[in-house]
């Protein structure tokens, strides 16, 4: 019998219970969520609770620039 695949929720779950958060970029690149607060939401809808806070990250010019990083409470 074949193991169902994982889903992006599956995914972002078991990422966010083991990192202290994830940006945008980071979920795009663990689990292919090109909308992170979509994918959030859906995870809250289900009873997850979040901490979301401003972090700055390098730009690809070397510069900074402040995104949305969000932890997993509970």
């Amino acid at each position: 019998m074949k193991k169902k695949p994982l889903t992006q929720l599956d995914k972002l779950l078991r990422y966010l219970q083991t990192h202290a958060g994830i940006t945008g970029l980071q979920a795009l690149k663990v689990c292919g969520t090109m909308y992170l607060p979509r994918r959030i939401c859906d995870l809250e809808e289900r009873g997850y609770v979040f901490e979301r806070r401003w972090v700055k990250v390098p730009t690809a010019d070397g510069k900074k620039t402040r995104v949305i990083q969000y932890r997993l409470v509970k």
